[in-house]
């Protein structure tokens, strides 16, 4: 049996490639029967190196998927967005791959086709910079949808759909996924009902909550710290500095703790700003140095040592409480809303938690204003006190079970096929 995998794993994103890594380091340990992998990328050479990593494994194949759409990254200290709203065309989406015959070869091969990822399907993919690189995730559905192969996928949050509903609703159309798996209770079935789909959805929990087949064996220096991640833009690093300056101080005047910046992501993904806040703040900011990409053992061992964590990546976010580490997530907004990061963070406690105390979840672990945070010690306070309490008094869901559940039922169900040319 081969199973391929198609995602958002090019960008060097903590999250999305370590996702990946335990998709298919629990797939192989699930069903040796696996005989190959292929997973397909808009970006190789740094997923390599990853997969060359965590996964020694002879059988694993990447294809990069060459994309004809021509878009050049803008630097800057601001972020700006700009978003299409083209119509889902699976002959378009075809063409705008270079080399569409390899791909295609190697779709035609694969028994399973697996979605993974967390959050790509959702209206901020068809922004400028991002529409080619949605096309290519796309692209390998198409085609194995052509060959009757089975696609399913693993636990995303899938919206918001927003103004490009329509694009959304004519993909799934196409692409009829024999299983579609969310990472939460009740906002991607939401957003998907919004467009048709309410049949054949699995609740399950981030792709990363559960990590059993990566061992951690770096020990820091015995010490006390608290952890900062942030990865805004340079312009709000330079305007919110003073806040985390006086913030810092305060906590080791009160606590002892040192001040640990972790960026997960070169460049301007959290490594920049780390290097600005470092050139602002001097030695008060302790930086974890980026060699290449972020490891899964450094990162997890910093934060099973921190006091307590200010992020704002959602991974970090979710490997704090799945070590019981008290941790606040800054809501972003995208498009002039923190509905996405907001529905992730609540909607992961509710997958471990139930729903039961969603209004606690929004109030204690989370936080729209970062100066609010930083300034405010009875909000702050609040928020740690309290998770402090509930992460070692409150009993998780058997989210192993879960996981391990729906992907032996992948392995075992959707292991034979036809391969056959779809009629289309």
């Amino acid at each position: 049996m081969i199973v391929a995998f198609t995602g958002p794993y090019g960008d060097n994103n903590f999250g999305d490639y370590m996702m990946l890594v335990n998709n298919l380091l629990d797939f192989l340990s699930q069903n040796r029967q696996i005989s190959g992998l292929v997973v397909f990328s808009y970006e190789k050479e740094n997923l390599e190196a990853v997969l060359r990593k965590y996964i020694p494994d002879t059988r694993l194949e990447i294809i990069c998927i060459e994309s004809l759409i021509e878009y050049e990254n803008c630097v800057s200290e601001k972020f700006e967005i700009r978003y299409k709203y083209p119509q889902y065309d699976r002959n378009g989406i075809l063409s705008s791959v270079r080399n569409l015959s390899e791909v295609d070869a190697a779709v035609s091969s694969v028994d399973v086709m697996v979605l993974s990822g967390g959050g790509c399907m959702n209206y901020y993919w068809l922004a400028d910079h991002r529409l080619w690189k949605l096309y290519s995730i796309i692209t390998p559905l198409i085609l194995a949808k052509k060959y009757k192969k089975k696609c399913v996928t693993m636990a995303n949050t899938f919206g918001p759909f927003g103004k490009a509903d329509v694009f959304f609703r004519e993909f799934f159309k196409d692409i009829c996924f024999d299983s579609l798996c969310v990472r939460d209770l009740v906002y991607s079935r939401k957003e998907l009902s919004s467009i048709g789909i309410s049949d054949d959805i699995y609740d399950s929990c981030d792709d990363f909550a559960i990590v059993k087949n990566i061992q951690v064996k770096k020990k820091l220096e015995k010490r006390e710290y608290f952890v900062l991640e942030l990865y805004c833009s340079i312009e709000d690093i330079k305007k919110y500095a003073q806040f985390i300056e006086t913030f810092a101080k305060k906590i080791k005047r009160d606590s002892g703790y040192d001040m640990f910046y972790l960026p997960i992501a070169p460049g301007f993904g959290g490594e920049k700003q780390g290097q600005c806040l470092y050139g602002m703040l001097g030695s008060m900011v302790k930086l974890e140095p980026i060699n290449g990409f972020a490891k899964f053992e450094d990162v997890e061992e910093i934060i099973r040592g921190a006091k307590f964590v200010i992020c704002d990546r959602y991974h970090l976010f979710v490997r704090s409480i799945m070590n019981k580490i008290a941790c606040i997530q800054w809501l972003r907004m995208i498009d002039g809303s923190d509905v996405y990061y907001r529905n992730k963070c609540v909607g992961f406690l509710e997958s471990l938690y139930g729903t039961e105390n969603k209004a606690d979840f929004d109030k204690y672990f989370t936080t729209d204003s970062l100066v609010e945070i930083l300034s405010n010690d009875n909000s702050f306070y609040e928020k740690i006190n309290f998770q402090k309490t509930y992460l070692t008094s409150t009993e998780q869901k058997d989210i192993d079970r879960i996981r391990s559940t729906y992907i032996h039922d992948i392995l075992e169900v959707f292991s034979s096929n036809t391969g056959e040319l779809d009629d289309e």
